[in-house]
């Protein structure tokens, strides 16, 4: 079989697979055919489903007439951004976000984890009655609890502050005493004295 009469039946097939499958394509021009309801292959197909520009050009995704995803031809995907600057940029202009949910936590506004950033703080929010875990080589090293409490080395702290196994290290020598004159029992440490100071005030 020669190199044409190969390119003609696989452009035959292509086209077949397309009428098949109920896909639509829109061509340069504008004109589609075999039109439906969305770009793809519907269950009578067995083809994977490849979207892919074999020039160095971008892939645009469009809703309601404006950009709304770009995968970059350097392969950096932005979501409400035509430049991203990274693997994944999220851009929003009032605040951008991500959550995460499962079954288990439901999929609502008040469920799972929020990550998100507005144009004045940053915030990572666990909306549920569950501890948060930070791991480095597969170890747990830090907790903290449903009910605020954080450990360092122990996965449940038993105080508002827990260390386990580890020294405490302070440097520096600058700091003076902390302007807090509230009333209460506390321990504070002061870099210039080089000290501790507890007590009752």
């Amino acid at each position: 079989m020669t190199t044409k009469t190969y390119n003609i039946l696989w452009t035959a097939l292509l086209v077949l697979c397309c009428y098949i499958g109920s896909s639509q394509v829109s061509e340069l021009d504008n004109n589609s055919f075999f039109s439906a309801d969305y770009l793809g292959w519907d269950n009578n197909t067995t083809f994977d489903l490849n979207v892919k520009h074999e020039g160095d050009r971008n892939i645009n995704w469009h809703t309601s007439n404006l950009p709304r995803m770009r995968l970059t031809n350097t392969g950096l995907l932005g979501l409400g951004i035509t430049t991203p600057q990274n693997c994944f940029h999220i851009h929003n202009a009032v605040g951008a976000g991500i959550n995460l949910t499962t079954n288990g936590t439901g999929s609502g506004a008040g469920d799972g984890m929020t990550l998100s950033l507005d144009n004045v703080s940053l915030h990572f929010r666990l909306r549920e009655d569950m501890p948060m875990r930070w791991s480095t080589q597969n170890l747990e090293r830090m907790t903290l609890t449903n009910i605020g409490w954080l450990g360092l080395n122990i996965t449940n702290p038993v105080a508002l502050l827990n260390f386990e196994d580890g020294a405490v290290v302070f440097n520096g020598t600058t700091g003076a005493n902390p302007d807090y004159n509230a009333a209460g029992t506390r321990m504070m440490w002061i870099p210039e004295q080089g000290a501790f100071h507890m007590g009752m005030a």
